[in-house]
């Protein structure tokens, strides 16, 4: 019994002990937590300002305009950061060899007269022939077409249509009262509308457009085909007397791009570069359709008189226009993408 009461004994003053020793231990420190760090959002990336080195087909009036006003645009819709330095125009690159500059990245952006690319991609016939506006092109499925055929067969992003100074007229140093007065006689050309002058029975002359104010003052040729500004900017009024007041073949400028140039743009670039065309052409577009009438104004301001076919003669004036350009379509092409390219045009 005095055993067993030793033992309780001994179990109380060790549990008293261990009491005694916890209440005098040091806590061990707590670690304050540490406040969570509000996540940075990820900054856009860092780019750096590009300038297109740019070429233009022609030097007239109206395109060197349209060249400025882009450049301008897309300065202004970028910020800066995207620009164009135009080197100049034909007396930069020739005419002939702009279409493989662009091709081959010798530069960056070119403008040129759709007709330069006939040869190349012959569907690129039907374009005078279009019923839609470029803005229309956006949704109908037109647009799409050509950046896939510039991308595929001249290594270039189609921008779109940038200009249109109207459409061609003739202008001829002699009188004409319909179009059979037109026979035999020697008219300034191109590849563009040289089937509707045979038609008419026509000699075309081919003659570089910037040469047409000698070959008319000499007489190598008596008429020339030219779209309205063209003829006004190299003053050919003052070597011819009369214009035909029945166009054929809406003219169109055309915008592309190098497409390597233009994949290794970030995509904010590029969008502003489509955007500065597609903008453009729609806000100019109302005043464009009326240049033909306000150039007429500035002919007769200087002498020329106009001349307007019988009702019946005009129509088979344009038909005969028409019906040259789509054979010609379809002699490139085939039957086949012919139906497909004149439906994709026409309403």
């Amino acid at each position: 019994m005095l055993k067993h009461r030793f033992i309780m004994i001994s179990l109380a003053i060790v549990v008293m002990c261990a009491l005694m020793l916890g209440a005098c231990a040091k806590p061990e420190p707590t670690t304050p937590s540490t406040p969570s760090t509000p996540s940075t959002p990820a900054q856009p990336e860092k780019t750096d300002p590009v300038v297109l080195k740019g070429v233009g087909n022609y030097s007239s009036p109206g395109f060197t305009n349209t060249e400025k006003l882009i450049a301008e645009k897309l300065a202004e819709k970028s910020g800066g950061l995207v620009t164009i330095n135009w080197i100049g125009a034909g007396e930069a690159i020739p005419p002939a060899d702009q279409q493989a500059a662009c091709r081959d990245g010798v530069v960056d952006i070119l403008m040129a007269a759709f007709g330069s690319y006939e040869k190349l991609i012959p569907e690129s016939i039907a374009v005078p022939l279009s019923d839609y506006t470029p803005a229309e092109d956006l949704d109908n499925g037109i647009y799409d077409y050509w950046v896939d055929k510039f991308k595929n067969e001249m290594n270039s992003r189609y921008l779109g249509i940038s200009y249109c100074p109207g459409k061609y007229y003739l202008f001829t140093q002699f009188p004409v009262s319909k179009p059979d007065d037109l026979k035999g006689h020697k008219l300034r050309g191109s590849n563009s509308f040289a089937p509707f002058l045979k038609a008419l029975g026509v000699t075309p002359v081919f003659t570089p457009t910037g040469e047409s104010y000698g070959a008319l003052q000499t007489g190598t040729v008596e008429g020339t085909g030219l779209v309205t500004d063209s003829f006004i900017g190299m003053k050919l009024y003052e070597v011819t007397d009369y214009y035909i007041n029945h166009g054929f073949y809406r003219v169109n400028s055309v915008l592309v791009m190098n497409q390597d140039k233009f994949d290794s743009l970030p995509k904010q670039y590029q969008d502003w570069i489509i955007e500065t065309n597609n903008e453009q052409i729609a806000e100019r577009w109302p005043d464009l359709a009326g240049l033909d009438e306000k150039m007429f104004g500035i002919m007769r301001d200087n002498g020329m008189e106009e001349v307007k076919f019988s009702a019946e003669d005009a129509k088979w004036y344009v038909d005969t226009a028409n019906d040259a350009k789509w054979q010609e379509l379809k002699d490139a092409v085939g039957e086949e993408e012919f139906n497909k390219v004149k439906g994709l045009f026409t309403k």
